[in-house]
């Protein structure tokens, strides 16, 4: 009993903390402080990747309502190689509607990451990679395990072997002392927007992929310095192009 009550005041407790009142309203997010740096690589960057500035693919005009109409999941992919600048559009894209949504977030230092994990992209060596300047440069951070190694990475391992993920990365210490007790939703719900506006721009270019809940810290933890507090992965999107038809008979 002793234990229950302890998790009923718990929650209680924190219903009553995330509750804004008038004044809260009225004063608006704190001021966070010194931004938390950008993801790094715990060791190393690898040997002979070089940083890649990608020219954003242009825009197509395939409608948005025909792009949604016809989006599903997809964990199965083709072995073709997605273009680099297919994947730089999507980031521009991405980063654009975060930083509109968001400018006082973005101004205060609390703004989203993304870390590319690239296996398959025409015009990137197979790395883990950190993209900066809205996407346009990659930075080579670690290298990329494969096989049973690479589904120890992920926590659904169908999409451990995707030609692209897109990692999105925040800083929860950062967000709670602006938001409040809201600063982990806030940040959960502006990484979900930033997933989904890239897999939509991707969708334009003919990719095809789903959502998912990415890394698991774990395994992310001996690559690159993500702590779970002042840097941590939040949701993921994997790309690809679809698997072809099969002939008709």
């Amino acid at each position: 009993m002793t234990a229950l009550r302890d998790h009923t005041t718990l929650f209680s407790d924190l219903r009553q903390e995330s509750r804004l009142t008038a004044e809260d309203v009225l004063a608006g997010p704190r001021r966070a402080g010194r931004p938390v740096p950008p993801v790094g690589p715990r060791g190393s960057a690898p040997a002979g990747v070089p940083e890649v500035r990608p020219v954003a693919a242009p825009p197509t005009d395939r409608p948005l309502e025909e792009i949604l109409r016809r989006r599903v999941s997809i964990r199965d992919y083709a072995e073709r190689p997605v273009p680099v600048e297919v994947i730089a559009a999507a980031l521009a894209t991405a980063f654009r509607m975060d930083r509109e949504a968001w400018p006082q977030d973005w101004e205060d230092g609390n703004g989203l990451g993304v870390l590319v994990a690239a296996r398959r992209v025409a015009g990137l060596e197979p790395a883990l990679y950190r993209a900066d300047e809205d996407g346009a440069r990659l930075v080579p951070l670690a290298g990329l395990a494969d096989g049973r190694a690479a589904e120890e990475m992920v926590l659904q391992i169908e999409y451990a072997a995707s030609p692209v993920i897109l990692a999105i990365t925040g800083s929860l210490s950062t967000a709670l002392a602006r938001h409040g007790t809201h600063g982990h939703r806030t940040l959960l719900a502006r990484a979900s927007g930033l997933a989904y506006a890239a897999l939509v721009r991707s969708a334009a270019h003919g990719l095809v992929g789903s959502v998912f809940a990415g890394f698991l810290q774990s395994g992310m933890r001996p690559l690159v310095d993500l702590d779970g507090y002042r840097q941590r992965q939040l949701f993921a999107v994997s790309l690809g192009y679809p698997v072809p038809e099969p002939a008709a008979p």
